[in-house]
């Protein structure tokens, strides 16, 4: 699919759903769509909020991603508060029976000063939105699309979203 073609049915889609949930008279054939839809608001309690487990990883994390089976997560780390040292980490995660436990550290090549998006595709290939002028403006996010068969990137400079297929695991 086109990325034209992708804007243009999420913008329409957007649109359909801001009609569908106005708080005015809905169009006569938006009404369907507003069956389940309210403005109303209620006061609600405090949620119960579980107590947190959590892994110490090196450095400062900046994003994190699990696989689809729940039994690995991985965690872009920026480089340690250390002079000289510019590049970060993908700290590898293992999941389940307890807190995360980090089992492996994967330093970041020199040329990726951060990694603030991350992906992981239906195979099992990691994708990086790298903060590196190689590849776009300064990519800082990343979503997989079409089924995981695209990728979209948001580019930090530039001011744009750029549409990659997905390559294919080694």
């Amino acid at each position: 699919m086109g990325s034209r073609r992708l804007a243009a049915l999420v913008t329409a889609g957007v649109v359909i759903v801001l009609a569908g949930c106005s708080s005015g008279v809905p169009h006569r054939a938006l009404a369907a769509l507003t069956a389940g839809c309210s403005t109303a608001v209620a006061a609600g309690g405090p949620l119960a909020a579980p107590k947190p487990v959590t892994a110490s990883v090196p450095g400062r994390p900046t994003a994190v991603v699990g696989m689809a089976d729940g039994r690995w997560a991985f965690a872009s780390v920026s480089a340690p508060s250390v002079p000289g040292v510019t590049r970060g980490a993908i700290t590898v995660l293992a999941l389940g029976h307890g807190a995360p436990r980090m089992v492996r550290t994967l330093m970041r090549p020199d040329s990726m000063p951060g990694a603030y998006g991350m992906a992981v595709t239906r195979n099992g290939l990691l994708l990086v939105a790298g903060y590196t002028a190689t590849v776009g403006s300064e990519p800082v996010g990343l979503l997989l699309v079409d089924d995981g068969r695209l990728a979209l990137v948001c580019n930090f400079n530039s001011g744009t979203v750029e549409e990659f297929p997905v390559p294919a695991a080694p």
